[in-house]
């Protein structure tokens, strides 16, 4: 990964840089190019360790710190140690997908916090107007997180838009936005990716399905049930439905495939779907994970 950072000509002619005072021009180009920084603007850095590489006190660095979080030069969570450049891909865009990729190697690094909720959206809207291949970067990588519906910690800050918001070129369905919190892209994330529909084919199904969140749970844990079961797994997930034929069928109520449980392995209990557990009824039986999971 590069140790370089860009730094935009124009940053002179923004509106409110050039009065900035020396030392919060310095502490910006330091936040810019500490070591502890990272390609996607969002780094894990705490104060004392900052103020320590500048050669400055805890208490000058911290005032100019807020000083600049209040003009809007950046965004501090103090809690999880994270500094965030708002507006960072809007100057830093990575030159071809493959770059993206590997900037993506340094997502977990960050913790999770409000700050990379906000971040991942920020990256997720460029990443649809620099194209498709770089949506598809995103969408498939291995080091960005997914919040996921029904097994999210009690740590985790999610979201939420509260409507529903079409992708890039596609118009919203009349009653598309319901109030209601919108898991789309993570729904959509979580099915099998050869599968997946192109973005406005998989929307135009969500949106006429408009589902309320205790329907966007079950969608979810349906999805997980069936990625493990044999009938989709059969054949490199060959029978696997288009993700808006899935939703136009309801395919996650069908029982005859979310409520396969496999035969008990010798000398214990068959493995549960990812994120699910098994439980026993009075008799001892085993229940399917789609009912086991806590409401």
């Amino acid at each position: 990964m590069s140790r370089y950072r860009a730094i935009h000509c124009l940053v002179w002619q923004d509106d409110k840089f050039p009065s900035a005072g020396d030392d919060l021009q310095l502490l910006w180009f330091h936040l810019k190019t500490t070591p502890f920084s990272t390609p996607l603007g969002i780094f894990y850095a705490p104060i004392a360790g900052l103020a320590s590489e500048k050669h400055w006190t805890e208490e000058r660095y911290r005032r100019r710190l807020v000083e600049g979080s209040v003009k809007g030069f950046w965004k501090v969570d103090e809690t999880s140690h994270v500094v965030y450049f708002p507006n960072y891909f809007r100057y830093n865009k990575p030159d071809n997908p493959k770059v993206l990729q590997s900037w993506l190697k340094c997502w977990d690094e960050v913790p999770v916090c409000g700050l990379k909720d906000e971040c991942y959206q920020q990256l997720t809207s460029y990443c649809r107007e620099w194209g498709e291949n770089y949506t598809k970067v995103l969408d498939t990588s291995p080091y960005t997180y997914r919040v996921r519906i029904g097994n999210v910690p009690d740590t985790v800050t999610v979201t939420v838009t509260g409507t529903v918001t079409a992708p890039k070129g596609v118009r919203a369905p009349a009653g598309a936005n319901n109030g209601e919190e919108n898991h789309f892209s993570d729904v959509r994330k979580e099915y099998p990716a050869h599968r997946r529909d192109t973005e406005s084919v998989a929307f135009d199904s969500w949106a006429r399905l408009n589902p309320d969140l205790d329907t966007q749970k079950l969608i979810m844990r349906g999805i997980l049930a069936l990625k493990e079961s044999e009938s989709w797994t059969r054949d490199k997930g060959r029978y696997v439905p288009g993700f808006a034929k899935f939703l136009d069928s309801r395919g996650w109520e069908a029982a005859e495939l979310v409520r396969e449980i496999p035969p008990d392995p010798p000398g214990g209990e068959p493995k549960p779907p990812r994120g699910m557990k098994w439980k026993r009824d009075e008799n001892g039986e085993l229940v399917h994970p789609m009912e086991a999971v806590p409401k």
